[in-house]
């Protein structure tokens, strides 16, 4: 179910991040925090298109899903950091240059990759130790129990 949730989540915000890059703005791109361009919106589809697949490869039986989820919790994080060193960067340069940041507001660069972050975190540290492409359980290429040797990957 993690995977499906958050791949979704992402994928839906990616899209409104997209149409809001493009200039179709609104009250809602406002309330969701979606200040970036339409590339971030790509960038968010693409995460949420590698988790989706994951799952539904996980409930085709196919265990290399773990892979794709796997990589997609890597992706969301690796990103979640770049917008945070962004947002460091900013109030960094405006301190050393000398520039005027008192109006300065980080909640003006937030994006959907920082608040979604805290899920695929979650999932990182709740499945750290059960991704692996060797599970215990598997025979041939088939899965005994795959939600009890993924620990609730589905």
């Amino acid at each position: 179910m993690f995977a499906v949730v958050t791949g979704v989540l992402y994928v839906v915000l990616g899209l409104l991040q997209m149409l809001a890059g493009l200039g179709l703005r609104g009250d809602w791109s406002e309330m969701l925090y979606l200040n970036g361009g339409a590339m971030d919106g790509f960038v968010l589809i693409i995460v949420g298109t590698v988790m989706v697949q994951g799952y539904r490869e996980l409930r085709q039986g196919l265990h290399e899903g773990v892979a794709f989820l796997y990589i997609g919790i890597l992706l969301a994080l690796f990103f979640a950091i770049v917008e945070l060193s962004s947002i460091g960067a900013s109030y960094l340069g405006a301190w050393t240059i000398g520039g005027d940041y008192a109006g300065y507001n980080a909640l003006d660069i937030l994006s959907p990759a920082l608040y979604l972050s805290p899920l695929p975190l979650a999932g990182l540290l709740a499945w750290r130790h059960g991704f692996t492409l060797h599970p215990q359980g598997v025979q041939g290429n088939g899965i005994k129990d795959l939600n009890n040797v993924n620990g609730g990957l589905l």
